[in-house]
């Protein structure tokens, strides 16, 4: 009898864990698939040219391929060599002092000691112009920006047969898919098919927050700022590192984002934005490695996160940002 009241004993409190255990599993699950504000965007980024400066907006479209300021879209212009493959600030930091400006349908480009390089941004698709080309070992194609722009960036960067190349929106396989592209890690939130990007390394967007800048500065002696990490968004009101958690984020009226990566960062951190030379301590990126490396990146710190669109949509400064938690 004592042994029959001991085991209901032991059975009653065993069914009152698992329900207390299901119960804070489920409201924890709910209370990370139910978006909360967690910060308000700040500042934002247009990047035209990869690896070139960036454009600083009050507002953007964010669509599938990037984001959009007028009719120019993020890194869908690129830098290749006589051979087709990207170049950018890990190798030619100089590319640090090259400022776009929009004025209409013209892309202006400008740099130290050069005349104003002038784009056509609507042009239409010469298929005369086609190249292949290649980023991080994978083949796209784009078009040829021309005789003038190649010059152009050949006497800049004092190095011949460099060529400037565009992803026309006429040219199908331009685009690369996410899912054959960022490999495994750090993925968080694996790419779907119809993610797609065009010249930038890993996603169409990237976003940053404020305290993780200021974190990683308290560390430094000499201080780095948005510059250096080039991100489309920068997000105040949150705390360092935050960023790293949220999973879907909703922004303005209309537009969400998955976060599928962290971000991974290279010696392009190191470019000087104002003198297009890399820091000779090889900072902030040998304190990065400190204490932001992530199983499987090897020595590239994470420091960022890249997103994808699912709802395309405006972003405004002053927009607060939602985001449900992994």
């Amino acid at each position: 009898m004592e042994v029959d009241e001991a085991a209901c004993i032991f059975a009653s409190l065993l069914l009152n864990s698992v329900f207390k255990f299901i119960t804070l599993y489920w409201i924890n699950k709910k209370r990370r698939s139910e978006p909360v504000c967690v910060g308000e965007i700040s500042s934002l980024y247009v990047y035209p040219v990869k690896s070139c400066a960036g454009i600083k907006v009050e507002e953007m479209d964010c669509t599938r391929h990037g984001s959009r300021t007028g009719a120019v879209t993020d890194r869908h212009w690129m830098i290749v060599d006589k051979n087709g493959k990207f170049l950018s600030q890990r190798k030619l930091p100089r590319l640090a002092l090259v400022q776009p400006s929009i004025t209409g349908n013209k892309l202006s480009l400008d740099a130290p000691g050069m005349n104003t390089l002038k784009l056509d941004i609507l042009q239409p698709v010469n298929r005369d112009k086609i190249v292949k080309c290649s980023i991080w070992d994978v083949e796209v194609s784009a078009m040829s920006c021309g005789a003038e722009a190649d010059k152009w960036f050949s006497a800049f960067l004092q190095r011949p047969d460099t060529r400037l190349v565009c992803a026309h929106p006429d040219i199908t396989d331009c685009m690369r898919q996410l899912n054959k592209n960022l490999g495994t890690d750090p993925v968080l939130s694996y790419p779907k098919d119809q993610d797609v990007v065009a010249f930038a390394d890993w996603a169409p967007f990237m976003l940053l927050s404020e305290n993780s800048i200021a974190d990683v500065n308290t560390r430094l002696s000499k201080k780095v700022e948005v510059r250096n990490f080039r991100p489309n968004f920068l997000v105040k009101d949150c705390g360092a590192y935050a960023e790293d958690s949220w999973h879907e984020l909703y922004i303005g009226k209309e537009t969400k984002f998955r976060n599928v990566r962290l971000g991974t960062r290279c010696t392009l951190t190191t470019v000087d934005p104002d003198k297009g030379e890399k820091d000779k301590d090889m900072e902030p990126l040998k304190t990065l490695r400190n204490y932001r490396l992530h199983p499987g990146c090897g020595d590239a710190p994470v420091f960022a996160i890249n997103l994808v669109v699912d709802n395309v949509g405006k972003v405004c400064v002053g927009d607060k940002v939602f985001a449900t938690m992994f």
